[in-house]
C-alpha cells in the first residue's frame, strides 16, 4: 500500500544512517512489508462488482467521467441535488482503477451525510459497513485496512493532514458539495492545489452544484467540466413585491402569499425565513388562518431530530415549512410545489476588528435564490413566488460570499503554522480572505499566547495545534491542566463544541424553562453546562439503557442525539489526551476559581465589565447584554427588581450580534485572573511616581488595560519602569528632604551639615541666594546611578563603603561657614519646656525663616508675646523694617535707620509684656521720641521676621502650621474636626452590621476607642438601631443616644423573633375599638406600650445573643396575661374619666389635670406599669372634686402643699433629656402623682411611700444631675 510503502522506506533511511544494524527493527519492516503487498494484490485482484442506478442522471455520463478521472488529475463535477454524483462518484473512481494502492477519500460537510452516504454506498456495493466502504467522522473512526472507500468530513481530513502531510493514505480525494464553501472547503480547496504539485499522481474530484464551477475550473489549471443534469421539472418564478401585496414586513407578504396559493391549487409549500422568530410568528399567523386539511410546520437548525423529521414523512394532508435556509442546500423536502421567498438569510459574519460574532440578516445572494426556486420542481412543475422585484434580483451578487472571507481564521492560521504551509497571505485559497481578517486570526492566537511577535508557535500553540478542537477551546483544556480542573474542563470543552442540548418544543417553551431551571446556577452558565452533564451521568449509570434515557432526555427537555454527541466528543477529547501522555485528571472537584481561570484562559477576548443591570462594556469598547437566556440575567418580576444583582465582571463563550450585541453562556470572574492570565495583553501605564517612606522605595501607580477594559491598579517600583527618573526622585524626596531611616553616619551628618549651612544663610540673608535643596541634589547625582531604593542604597554601600556619600560645606554653600549660636539658638523656652528651633533660607516659600516646632500638646502654653521676640540674631533686622515703616514725621528722626536699630538691637530688653511696648518705651527712655501702638507697621514685616509655628503630633510629624497664632488655633480646630470626622468613619465601618437578627446576634462591646484627642481617649458606643423593618448595628457618639437607639432595636428584634405571638397579641387588643370610639390610635397606643414593657425592663447593655435569648423567654412567660390585664384597667380608666367627665363644678384645674394624665397619646407616653395606676390617679380628681365643692378653702390648702413640687417638675420636664437624668424625673413626676393622692384622697393609698421631706431628698438629687 502506497502509504505504508514511503512509511517503510522512510523508516529504512533511518536505520541506513544508523552506525549498529537494527536486525529486529528490519524484521518488522519486513513483516509490515509483506502484509502490505498481500493487501495490495488482494485489491487488484478482487475488485468490487459495480452496478449504476439507471433512473440517476450520472449514470448516463459515466463513461466520461470515468475517462476523464483517468486522463486528468482534476475533475469538476457540476451537478444539482438528487443527481447522483454523491453516491456515484466514488464507484465510478474505482472503476477508473483508483482505490488500489491507496484508499478513495470522499469529503461530506456535514456528519449525517457522512453516515448515510456511506451506508448507502456500502449496501449498493453489497459489501460490508465498516470494511471495503468506511466512514470517519469527529471521534469516530468506522473503517479498516481492507477500506477502498472512505467517507468523512472535510474537517476530518484536515485533521488527518496533520499527520499525514501528503495524504499518502489516499490515491484519490473526492471533496463533494464544495459549492457551500464552507471555511474547512476552501482550506481543503487550497492545499490540494500545493499537494498537487507535490503529488501529480494524486486525482481530485471536485463536486459542486451547477454554481462557479468555472472558479473551481481555473484554480486547478483549467480542469476540465462535467455537467450532470438533475431531475427537474420546469419553474414557474413570479416576482411579487412586498408593496404590491400591500404588506408591512416580508411577514405579512409571505402571509399573503400563501393565501394566494392555498386558493391556487393543490401542493406542498415552503416558505423561506430569515430568522427562527420570523418562524414562529408566521407559523403562528398561518394557524390563524384555519386552512382545512393542512399541516404547518417550522424547520430550523435548532429544532429537536424529531420534530425536523415530521417534514420527510408523507402525510395525508398539505404540508406548510416555514423554514431558514437549512432547506436550501443542506435538507431535500420531498413534495414541495410552491416556494415562497422573502430573500433573505441570517448570515454568519465574523468581524476580525472586535472579533465580535455577527449574525445579521441580508439578502441572499441570485445563487441562493436558484437554489430555492430547485426545492420546488422535484416532483412536478413548480412554482416559486419571490418577494421582491426582478430589478432587486438582479441587482444581487452572483455568488454567496465564501465562509473564508466571513470567519475567524485563527484556528485556519493555527494549523497552517503548524503543517509548515508558509504564509498565509500566499497561500492559494481560491477566494483569499481580506488582509484584515488575516489580521485578526493572528491577533486570536497572540491573545490566546500561541504564536509569538515573529508569528512562530510558542510551545503553548504546538500543544494547542496537537488538539483537534478550536484554539479557544485547547487553550482552556491546557489551562486547565495546571489548574487541576481538567474533569470539569473537559466537560464544558466538549459542551461549547456543540449546539445546546437544551431543546423547547414547539407549544411546550414555559414547560421545558421550567425544567431547566433546575441546572441554572446563579453565577455560572458553564456550572449549569455541568449540572446538566453529572444529571445525564448520573442517571446514565443506573438506567444504562438507551430507551430509558431517551426518556430521561424527554423528560427534562433535552436533546438525546446532542447529548450522546456530547460524551462522545468528551470522550474522545479525553483519549486523544491519554494518547499525548502529559494530561492527568483531577480527582478531587475542581474549585469555581479553578475552572473559570481555565476558561477565561481562551477566551480574554469575551470578557466584560458591568456598566448597569444586564448592560456591559465588553472589550474594544463594545456594549454587550447579558442574552436572556442566561442564569445571570436579572429580570424584573412582577413589576419590582430581581434582588439578584448581577456580577461586576462575566466572560462569555461567544459575543454574537443578532437583533442586538449579546453575550451567551456568562459567568462571573475576577478581574485579577484577566491582570494573571491576560499579561501577555495587557497594557500598564505609570502616573504619579513618589517616594514611598513606608517602602523604602519610588514607587508609581500601574494601571492595567486588557482591550480597553481596566482590569487591575497597583503599586510598583518605578525603578524597573523609568530607571532614570525614578533615581531623580529617591535622591530629591528621600535622601534631599531627609526622609530615609538609615544607620549611616553620613545621614545624620549631612542632615547637621544642612541646618548650619541654613542658619547661616539666615545670618546672611543679603548675599547672594544658595539653593541648598539643589546643592544637595547635584552632590548625590554624581554619585549614585540606578538607585531608587534603600535597597539598592543598602547594597551599592555594601560595595564601595558610605564615606563617598559624605558632603561638606563646599558642596553645599563653596566656602566654609560660620555663625554665632547665641543668636541663632537651637530652642525656645515655653512654658519651662526647651522646644526646637529650625531654620531655613527659602525666600518666597513657606517654610522661610525661624520655625518653633511646637508639640500639640502645649498649642495653649505658648504665648504671642514671645513669638514676637523672634530670635537675637533676627532683632537687628526687624526693628530694622519697623523703623522704615514709621510716618514719615517720626523716621526721619531715626537716620541712618540702620545704625539706629544696631543701637536699639543691642540694648533693648523685654520691660513690657509685648514687644512692641518695649520696643517703645525703650526708645521714649533713651531717646525721647513717642510711638503710639497705631503708628507701628506690623503688617508689612517680611515674612522671615515672623516666627513661624508648626504644631506636631506624638510623632513629630506636621500637623498644621501658620505665623499668626490665632490663625494657627483655628486651622487646628478645623483639622481636628475633619479628623475626628474621619476616625467616626473608619470607627463606624469597622462596627457596623446591615440587618441583623436575634440568631445572628453577637456580642458587641459597649465602647471602642474611636481616637485620641489632647491625648485624651473619644469614644463611640456600639449599639443597635432599627432601620425600618430591620436592624442595624451602629456607632453612636453619646452613651445616652446608644441606650435610647437599642432599647428600640431590642424590641425589633424580639417582635421579629416572636412574631406569631405578637400578631396574636395585636389581634387580642381588638377589644379596645369599644372605648373611645374605637380609635385606631389607641390600639396601636396600646400595642407600643406592651412592646416596650415585654422587651426594654432590662438595660440595654451588653448586647449578646444570651440576653436576647433571655428577653425572648421572658417575653413569652409575661405575654399571657398581658393584654386582659391592660384591657380591664382600661375599662376602669376610660370609666373614670366619662365620670370626671360629667362632674359639674369641681376646682380649678381639674382640666388639667386630667390633660396631664391622659393626653392623645397616653399610652406611648405612659410605661405599662403606670397605666394600672392611671385609673387610682383618676378616682383620686374624683374624690377631691366632690370634696372642694363642700370645702374650697380646704381645698386650696391642700393644693398649696402639692403645687410647689408640680412646679418643679414641670420645669424639669425637657423632651431632650435623655438617659439617667430622663429617668429621675420621671420617677419624680410619679412620686408628685402618688403625694396628690396621699393629699386629696388618703383613702386610695399609694404605691409607694411618699412625703414632702421624700420629695425634696429626690429633687435635690434630681437638680444635682448632670
Amino acid at each position: 500500500m502506497l502509504k505504508d510503502g514511503m512509511e517503510i522506506a522512510r523508516q529504512l533511511r533511518q536505520i541506513q544512517r544508523q552506525k549498529r544494524r537494527d536486525t529486529v527493527r528490519l524484521k518488522n519492516l519486513k513483516v509490515q512489508a509483506e502484509r502490505s503487498a498481500a493487501l495490495r494484490k488482494d485489491r487488484g485482484e478482487n475488485p468490487l462488482h459495480l452496478t449504476y442506478p439507471e433512473a440517476l442522471p450520472i449514470t448516463a455520463r459515466k463513461d466520461e467521467i470515468v475517462r476523464a478521472i483517468r486522463e486528468h488529475p482534476v475533475v469538476i463535477v457540476a451537478g444539482e441535488t438528487g443527481s447522483g454524483k454523491t453516491t456515484q462518484l466514488p464507484k465510478m473512481c474505482l472503476e477508473a482503477g483508483r482505490g488500489v494502492a491507496a484508499k478513495i477519500a470522499c469529503t461530506q460537510p456535514r456528519r449525517v451525510a457522512a453516515l448515510s452516504v456511506s451506508r448507502r454506498i456500502a449496501e449498493e456495493l453489497n459489501v460490508a459497513w465498516g470494511a471495503e466502504v468506511g466512514c470517519k467522522i469527529r471521534f469516530k473512526d468506522e473503517t479498516a485496512p481492507e477500506t477502498r472507500i472512505k467517507m468523512m468530513t472535510d474537517g476530518m481530513l484536515l485533521a488527518e493532514i496533520q499527520g499525514d502531510p501528503y495524504l499518502y493514505e489516499y490515491d484519490t480525494v473526492i471533496i463533494d458539495e464544495a459549492h457551500e464553501r464552507s471555511l474547512n472547503i476552501d482550506f481543503l480547496l487550497g492545499y490540494l492545489r500545493l499537494l498537487q504539485k507535490r503529488r501529480p499522481e494524486l486525482r481530485i474530484v471536485i463536486t459542486s452544484a451547477t454554481i462557479d464551477t468555472e472558479t473551481f475550473s481555473k484554480a486547478f489549471d483549467n480542469a476540465p467540466i462535467i455537467e450532470v443534469s438533475g431531475r427537474m421539472y420546469p419553474v414557474d418564478v413570479q416576482y411579487l413585491p412586498i408593496e404590491d401585496l400591500a404588506g408591512e414586513t416580508y411577514i405579512d407578504a409571505a402571509v399573503t402569499a400563501v393565501d394566494m396559493v392555498v386558493d391556487a391549487g393543490r401542493g406542498d409549500i415552503l416558505v423561506f425565513m430569515p430568522t427562527e422568530k420570523d418562524i414562529h410568528e408566521t407559523r403562528r399567523r398561518l394557524e390563524g388562518r384555519h386552512f382545512r386539511f393542512t399541516e404547518i410546520l417550522p424547520l430550523f437548525g435548532r429544532l429537536t431530530a424529531g420534530d425536523q423529521q415530521k417534514v420527510f414523512h408523507k402525510q395525508r394532508y398539505r404540508r406548510i415549512v416555514v423554514a431558514t435556509n437549512i432547506a436550501e442546500t443542506s435538507i431535500t423536502i420531498p413534495g414541495i410545489r410552491y416556494v415562497i421567498d422573502t430573500g433573505l438569510a441570517r448570515v454568519s459574519r465574523h468581524n476580525p476588528r472586535n472579533q465580535t460574532h455577527r449574525l445579521p440578516v441580508e439578502e441572499i445572494s441570485q445563487s441562493s435564490a436558484r437554489q430555492r426556486a430547485g426545492r420546488c420542481g422535484r416532483v412536478q412543475n413548480g412554482v416559486c413566488i419571490r418577494l421582491y422585484d426582478e430589478k432587486s434580483f438582479l441587482a444581487r451578487p452572483e455568488y454567496t460570499q465564501p465562509e473564508i472571507q466571513r470567519s475567524d481564521l485563527a484556528e485556519v492560521i493555527l494549523r497552517m503554522i503548524a503543517l509548515r504551509l508558509g504564509d498565509v497571505e500566499t497561500f492559494p485559497f481560491i477566494d483569499p480572505p481580506r488582509s484584515q481578517a488575516i489580521q485578526g486570526g493572528f491577533n486570536v492566537l497572540r491573545a490566546l499566547d500561541a504564536i509569538d511577535d515573529r508569528k512562530r508557535l510558542t510551545p503553548l500553540g504546538r500543544d494547542m495545534a496537537r488538539l483537534p478542537l478550536a484554539p479557544t477551546v485547547s487553550r482552556m483544556i491546557l489551562q486547565a491542566q495546571k489548574e487541576r480542573a481538567l474533569r470539569e474542563v473537559l466537560v464544558i470543552a466538549s459542551a461549547i463544541s456543540i449546539q445546546d442540548p437544551r431543546v423547547r418544543p414547539l407549544e411546550q417553551e414555559k414547560a421545558a424553562d421550567q425544567e431547566h431551571k433546575r441546572f441554572v446556577d446563579g453565577e455560572s452558565d458553564f456550572i449549569a453546562l455541568l449540572n446538566i452533564w453529572k444529571a445525564y451521568h448520573d442517571t446514565f449509570e443506573k438506567l444504562r439503557t438507551q430507551s430509558q434515557m431517551r426518556r430521561f432526555c424527554k423528560q427534562h427537555f433535552l436533546s438525546f442525539n446532542r447529548m450522546r454527541e456530547w460524551r462522545d466528543i468528551y470522550m474522545q477529547i479525553r483519549h486523544t489526551l491519554r494518547e499525548m501522555g502529559a494530561f492527568r485528571m483531577n480527582r478531587d472537584d475542581a474549585g469555581y476559581d479553578a475552572i473559570h481561570r481555565s476558561v477565561v484562559s481562551g477566551l480574554l477576548g469575551n470578557v466584560a465589565q458591568k456598566k448597569e443591570d444586564n448592560m456591559y462594556r465588553a472589550a474594544r469598547g463594545r456594549d454587550v447584554m447579558l442574552f436572556p437566556g442566561s442564569g445571570l440575567f436579572q429580570r424584573k418580576e412582577g413589576g419590582e427588581d430581581n434582588k439578584k444583582s448581577t456580577p461586576g465582571w462575566v466572560v462569555a463563550a461567544e459575543v454574537v450580534e443578532t437583533s442586538r450585541l449579546f453575550a451567551r453562556t456568562v459567568a462571573r470572574i475576577q478581574p485579577s485572573w484577566l491582570a494573571e492570565l491576560g499579561a501577555h495583553l495587557c497594557r500598564a501605564s505609570y502616573k504619579e511616581p513618589f517616594y514611598s517612606m513606608r517602602s523604602g522605595r519610588v514607587l508609581a501607580t500601574e494601571t492595567l488595560t486588557l482591550h480597553g477594559l481596566q482590569v487591575g491598579q497597583k503599586r510598583v517600583g518605578y525603578g524597573r519602569i523609568d530607571a532614570s527618573a525614578a533615581t531623580e526622585i529617591f535622591i530629591r524626596e528621600a535622601l534631599v528632604n531627609d526622609e530615609v531611616a538609615l544607620p549611616y553616619e553620613f545621614v545624620a551628618q549631612n542632615r547637621d551639615l544642612r541646618a548650619r549651612v541654613e542658619t547661616w544663610q539666615m545670618q546672611q540673608r543679603l548675599m547672594q541666594f544658595l539653593d541648598l535643596d539643589e546643592a544637595a541634589y547635584r552632590f548625590y547625582a554624581e554619585r549614585l546611578e540606578n538607585v531608587s531604593s534603600t535597597h539598592d542604597l543598602n547594597r551599592l554601600i555594601k560595595r564601595k563603603g558610605a564615606d563617598f556619600l559624605l558632603m561638606s560645606e563646599k558642596h553645599l554653600a563653596g566656602e566654609q561657614v560660620d555663625f554665632d549660636r547665641d543668636a541663632f539658638p537651637n530652642f525656645l523656652e515655653v512654658d519651662g519646656e526647651e522646644v526646637p528651633l529650625s531654620y531655613a533660607y527659602r525666600p518666597g516659600q513657606d517654610r522661610d525663616g525661624v520655625t518653633l516646632q511646637l508639640p500639640y500638646k502645649m498649642v495653649h502654653f505658648v504665648q504671642p508675646e514671645v513669638l514676637d521676640w523672634l530670635v537675637p540674631g533676627l532683632l537687628e533686622e526687624k526693628i530694622t523694617h519697623l523703623l522704615r515703616g514709621l510716618p514719615k514725621s517720626i523716621r526721619k528722626r531715626f537716620v541712618p535707620v540702620p545704625d539706629k536699630a544696631r543701637e536699639i538691637a543691642a540694648a533693648l530688653q523685654p520691660t513690657h509684656g509685648a514687644f512692641l511696648d518695649s520696643l517703645s518705651a525703650h526708645i521714649l527712655s533713651h531717646y525721647g521720641i513717642e510711638i503710639s501702638q497705631s503708628d507701628w507697621n506690623v503688617r508689612d514685616l517680611p515674612e522671615h521676621l515672623q516666627m513661624r509655628v508648626e504644631v506636631q503630633d506624638e510623632k513629630e510629624q506636621a500637623i498644621v502650621a501658620a505665623r499668626d497664632l490665632r490663625v494657627l488655633r483655628e486651622q487646628l480646630d478645623a483639622r481636628e474636626e475633619d479628623v475626628q470626622s474621619d476616625a467616626w468613619r473608619r470607627a463606624q465601618k469597622q462596627v457596623a452590621r446591615r440587618d441583623v437578627t436575634g440568631q445572628t446576634l453577637e456580642e458587641l462591646p459597649e465602647r471602642i476607642e474611636v481616637m485620641q484627642a489632647g491625648g485624651m481617649p473619644v469614644f463611640g458606643y456600639v449599639g443597635l438601631k432599627r432601620e425600618g423593618k430591620r436592624v442595624d448595628v451602629c456607632l453612636f457618639k453619646r452613651a445616652d443616644e446608644a441606650e435610647r437607639e437599642t432599647q428600640a432595636g431590642w424590641m425589633r428584634l424580639c417582635e421579629r423573633e416572636m412574631r406569631n405571638e405578637m400578631r396574636a397579641l395585636k389581634r387580642s387588643l381588638g377589644d379596645l375599638k369599644q372605648f373611645e370610639g374605637g380609635r385606631e390610635a389607641l390600639r396601636e397606643g396600646a400595642y407600643a406600650n406592651l412592646m416596650a414593657h415585654l422587651f426594654t425592663r432590662d438595660s440595654a447593655f451588653p448586647i449578646t445573643r444570651q440576653r436576647f435569648d433571655s428577653r425572648v423567654q421572658q417575653a413569652r412567660l409575661y405575654l399571657q396575661h398581658l393584654a386582659p390585664q391592660l384591657i380591664q384597667a382600661m375599662e376602669s380608666l376610660f370609666e373614670t374619666h366619662r365620670e370626671i367627665r360629667l362632674l359639674r363644678g369641681g376646682y380649678p384645674g381639674v382640666e388639667a389635670d386630667l390633660a396631664r394624665l391622659m393626653p392623645p397619646d397616653f399610652l406611648r407616653q405612659t410605661p405599662y406599669d403606670q397605666v394600672l395606676h392611671l385609673g387610682r390617679f383618676l378616682k383620686a380628681i374624683v374624690i377631691r372634686a366632690e370634696r372642694a365643692m363642700l370645702d374650697p378653702m380646704k381645698d386650696r390648702q391642700k393644693a398649696e402643699q402639692v403645687q410647689p413640687f408640680q412646679d418643679a417638675v414641670d420645669e424639669l420636664m425637657d423632651p431632650e433629656l435623655t438617659g439617667a437624668k430622663r429617668d429621675a424625673v420621671q420617677a419624680l413626676r410619679w412620686m408628685v402623682e402618688e403625694f396628690r393622692v396621699s393629699v386629696f384622697a388618703q383613702e386610695l393609698g399609694t404605691a409607694q411611700k411618699v412625703s414632702p421631706k421624700r420629695l425634696y431628698d429626690k429633687l435635690e438629687q434630681v437638680r444635682g444631675m448632670v
